[in-house]
């Protein structure tokens, strides 16, 4: 009874990830069809994409569940079609970003960033420390559930956390807004970029920016080298991240950074409570769209098969820089 459960579990399971692998190919060809003259996708590009979800789909699909049944082999074939995916699906994810944010639409898109709200370059470094805090907090927990620290049913959570985490810091952001006296209104994003930038007038690089940036990876690097109490630093990153609006309202604050035109959003009315799901749609606009979630979801399920977290960091890092180079690939050929 219990093995016939456990069946029925991965089958679900394995048709679960099929079917999201199919819907992200959707939102490519949704997103494609929405931003472009052309309503079709390019069929190089297209069949290229469509070869490794389909790939990746056959591994998922007949993987074996249990790592003692697995050769080592099977292991590396596996990581390999894990990063081509993620790599492909975020190298054409930028690129549908680099073509969107110069053909804007008046109406947020859950799948990308469509409209001008969240174009601004500061809103990249926002993502890139989201979601390297995001890596960094997995890695942590995986890390104990490796040690045998929790129990593995945190696995099942973990692969979910790239869209949990950003909605639970939007319901913190809104309820810290509601109780914001109005010069405290101003988004918890633009007082990150302006605490890194000061008064500046430069976009985000800078001496300053460098030298915070620097500062925010040593204390990564401290979090993770913490063995004394290894739950403290997933406790600290996971409050830091989802009350961040509080801190840098709070804390982080500066008087320069309060000012109407310190504000990185171009559609500043986005900040009132207005239309609620128009509201709701345009956060996945301010974390990168559904397409770019997805593909950290199976990015977190893929780090799961590596053990050591600084090669969790490095095989990050490395589909990081890939994913840029095959954007960038991509933005030069596809124009």
């Amino acid at each position: 009874m219990g093995d016939k459960l456990e069946k029925t579990r991965n089958f679900l399971k394995k048709s679960f990830e099929i079917i999201v692998i199919l819907a992200v190919l959707g939102f490519i060809i949704n997103s494609d069809y929405s931003i472009k003259d052309n309503p079709f996708p390019n069929p190089f590009t297209f069949g290229a994409i469509f070869i490794v979800s389909t790939l990746f789909g056959a591994i998922l699909l007949f993987k074996q569940d249990s790592k003692s049944t697995r050769g080592k082999a099977e292991d590396i074939i596996m990581l390999m079609v894990y990063g081509l995916y993620i790599v492909t699906i975020y190298g054409y994810t930028f690129y549908q970003w680099d073509i969107s944010a110069k053909k804007t639409d008046s109406e947020c898109s859950m799948t990308i960033p469509r409209t001008k709200n969240y174009s601004k370059s500061q809103y990249y470094l926002y993502r890139i420390m989201y979601l390297t805090t995001l890596i960094v907090i997995v890695v942590l927990i995986q890390n104990l559930l490796d040690k045998g620290g929790i129990t593995s049913d945190w696995n099942k959570y973990l692969v979910l956390l790239p869209l949990l985490l950003p909605v639970l810091t939007e319901m913190v952001n809104g309820v810290v807004s509601g109780f914001s006296p109005d010069e405290y209104k101003i988004n918890p994003e633009s007082l990150l970029a302006n605490f890194m930038l000061g008064d500046s007038k430069s976009d985000i690089i800078s001496l300053r920016s460098i030298i915070t940036f620097i500062f925010y990876l040593i204390l990564i690097y401290l979090a993770i080298q913490h063995e004394t109490n290894p739950n403290m630093p997933i406790y600290i990153l996971l409050t830091f991240v989802i009350g961040f609006s509080l801190w840098m309202r709070t804390i982080f604050v500066q008087d320069c950074s309060l000012k109407v035109n310190k504000n990185i959003a171009k559609d500043k009315e986005n900040d009132e409570i207005g239309n609620i799901w128009e509201n709701f749609v345009c956060k996945f606009e301010k974390y990168g769209g559904l397409q770019a979630i997805i593909a950290t979801c199976f990015l977190v399920q893929m780090l799961s098969y590596t053990k050591n977290p600084t090669y969790k960091l490095f095989i990050f890092v490395i589909l990081g820089l890939a994913s840029g180079l095959l954007s960038s690939v991509f933005i030069l050929n596809l124009k």
